[in-house]
């Protein structure tokens, strides 16, 4: 028994350090699969609702792929010929907004500080600015050897674009008996256990993920909507990045008022802007913070912000966007298997024992 035991845990140890280093190794092929599988993960109770109404599934997942479908293209539409329009002025306009420092802020830096590095950077920054047209004549030339992999990395996107929405309907449509075939893997000795295992990350993850991008997408629009009413420039640009990124705790925020201060003083150069900047990100915080997170996510997760940042700074650092993508998914379960350990520990003898022992 304990031979078998010990064959158990070697394989299961085995499989999980496979597991570990195919992902790592075919992380670029990965990418679409789990984005597939993401989509189809969230669309899936709605198409369950669709299909509770006497639907058949096909046509339930039909209508769900359709309205994402819609989403995408109304997106792909409307918002994004926007965004590029404002990026594209942006960088336009940043060399107008460094000469700009460079005749207001810099000689007032020069002044407190008196540091002779702020001299020192500001003529290599002179430098690289004047010289920067010149250095797009050499562009094609110096990128010619890896013409190749970049062709390859284009093709391969517009492979994904493809693949994506099609493993999304069918990944969907079949989501049922994927899940049955896999429930067969589990040994019938631990099956119950680890059907509520699941079942209990299952609810923890899809609430919060489900909350949490309702959640970007509100703010996106709060901080968009809010900026472009002020006047602000790339207004859209910023709210957009301020709002996908709010799911890093404070990054979002921080990111978006600091850029957002920044355009509009170089835009009026007056402090009334630069409030009505900060109590646009006030708002969309207070919304965050009392409607949004607690009706939508409250601790859904379990875990510190602190906590969600460090996972997603070490999946990124191991896997790459595939790391990112996998982060949430693997504390969930994670904080599942933690929070019955300490369960466990705590109705175990050895703490109850240990507890009566350092009684007086």
């Amino acid at each position: 028994m304990l031979f078998d035991r010990v064959n158990r845990l070697i394989f299961f140890w085995i499989g999980i350090i496979l597991s570990i280093y195919l992902i790592h190794r075919l992380s670029s092929v990965l990418i679409p699969f789990l984005v597939s599988f993401g989509l189809a993960y969230l669309g899936n109770p709605i198409v369950q609702k669709i299909e509770s109404r006497k639907i058949p599934r096909v046509w339930a997942v039909s209508i769900v792929f359709a309205g994402l479908l819609a989403i995408l293209v109304l997106i792909l539409v409307v918002v994004i010929p926007q965004l590029i329009n404002q990026v594209i002025a942006f960088i336009e306009k940043w060399p107008s907004y460094y000469f700009w420092m460079q005749d207001n802020v810099f000689p007032k830096l020069q002044k407190i500080f008196s540091i002779e590095e702020i001299k020192q950077n500001q003529e290599a920054a002179d430098k690289a600015i004047t010289q920067s047209l010149a250095a797009l004549k050499d562009i094609a030339s110096k990128i010619a050897p890896s013409i190749s992999s970049i062709v390859l990395g284009i093709v391969g996107f517009f492979v994904s674009l493809f693949l994506i929405p099609m493993l999304t309907f069918y990944v969907m449509r079949d989501w049922s008996s994927i899940t049955e075939k896999m429930e067969t893997l589990i040994p019938r000795s631990i099956f119950p256990q680890t059907v509520s295992f699941l079942q209990e990350a299952n609810f923890m993850l899809s609430s919060f993920l489900r909350g949490q991008l309702t959640v970007m997408f509100c703010l996106a629009c709060i901080y968009s909507i809010g900026l472009s009413i002020i006047g602000v420039e790339y207004g859209l640009v910023i709210g957009v990045i301020a709002g996908l990124i709010s799911f890093v705790p404070y990054v979002g925020a921080t990111s978006g008022i600091l850029m957002g201060l920044i355009v509009a003083w170089f835009q009026y150069g007056t402090i009334t802007h630069l409030a009505l900047v900060g109590i646009v990100f006030g708002i969309g915080q207070l919304m965050e913070s009392f409607v949004l997170t607690p009706i939508l996510i409250g601790d859904k997760l379990g875990m510190h912000p602190i906590a969600v940042v460090f996972a997603l700074m070490v999946g990124g650092s191991l896997f790459g966007f595939v790391g990112i993508l996998l982060a949430l998914p693997v504390c969930a379960v994670l904080m599942v298997a933690l929070r019955r350990l300490y369960h466990v520990y705590v109705n175990s003898d050895f703490y109850k024992d240990l507890g009566k022992k350092e009684l007086p």
